[in-house]
């Protein structure tokens, strides 16, 4: 049996949950082309959005080509090089709320 004091305790306890926002943009990308890959390298945002980085998705001309975990900042991109078209690579950051802003193009 509960004391009269134990249910009124119960009763009174509030329960908040946070949802977490999108992450913001990486910042400070870099693409440097070698004669058999690119390499991409990027700072990670100022704001995870409350939630951790969960991963980083990698765009080459708007297409996502690969997903990073949420602590590996580069990628090397061998499908690009042998190719004598131009590209451009954006990259978003992941957590529980989804994919945040890209980060500057490069």
């Amino acid at each position: 049996v509960m004391s009269a004091e134990f249910a009124f305790a119960l009763s009174n306890i509030v329960t908040t949950t946070v949802t977490p926002a999108l992450p913001g943009a990486p910042t400070g990308l870099t693409a440097t082309e070698d004669a058999s890959v690119v390499d991409l390298a990027w700072t990670a945002p100022a704001s995870n959005g409350g939630s951790p980085i969960t991963g980083y998705d990698v765009y080459r001309d708007n297409a996502l080509i690969h997903t990073t975990d949420g602590s590996t900042l580069s990628y090397q991109d061998t499908g690009a090089a042998a190719s004598s078209a131009a590209h451009t690579y954006e990259v978003r950051a992941r957590n529980a709320a989804g994919a945040g802003a890209p980060s500057n193009a490069d």
